[in-house]
């Protein structure tokens, strides 16, 4: 079935925004704490949104395929918010970065593998997707990554120059016009 244009744009909208939902609350309920409810939230409307917009994308299948591809969707894009969220903010918290990336791509692999190339799905393919996570998050803790952080900057104005510095008035700047 033929999609409308304003069809469309809302299910890649949902999608993304979705995605984007579940990443920034995931990643940010390990790194801020204290707003768990908050995040926990953010994370339902992002999935019920990115469900929305595989439910638009692919109008007029069978319910119960639509359903579980819908399913697996939600869980491929929960491991991507974590790849996704992690390394935006692995600097912020190493130890949470480290776990959700090597967790985040084992869940969004697995989860791809089933829902794309069952045929593939194996004991062994998911073992050695499992030993590269694992890897993969041993070689994130055990990386300095303070190794890599920019210099502090020393800023040249001090939040006290600047609040005894006068800042002109708008009558003092503009001619009078009337």
């Amino acid at each position: 079935m033929q999609k409308t244009l304003h069809e469309s744009f809302f299910s890649h909208m949902a999608r993304y925004v979705g995605v984007g939902l579940i990443s920034g609350s995931v990643v940010h309920a390990g790194t801020l704490g204290g707003h768990t409810s908050k995040y926990v939230t953010l994370i339902i409307l992002g999935a019920l949104l990115f469900a929305v917009g595989v439910m638009i994308q692919h109008k007029g299948e069978k319910i119960h395929k639509l359903l579980s591809y819908v399913l697996i969707s939600i869980i491929i894009s929960f491991g991507t918010g974590m790849v996704s969220g992690s390394t935006q903010h692995y600097l912020d918290s190493p130890k949470f970065g480290a776990i959700l990336l090597s967790l985040g791509l084992l869940i969004a692999y697995t989860s791809f593998t089933w829902q794309e190339y069952r045929n593939n799905f194996t004991v062994k393919r998911i073992a050695v997707a499992i030993i590269l996570a694992f890897g993969l998050w041993f070689l994130l803790n055990t990386f300095n990554p303070r190794l890599i952080e920019p210099e502090q900057v020393v800023p040249t104005n001090s939040i006290t120059e600047l609040s005894n510095t006068s800042i002109p008035t708008v009558s003092e700047n503009l001619p009078h016009t009337h």
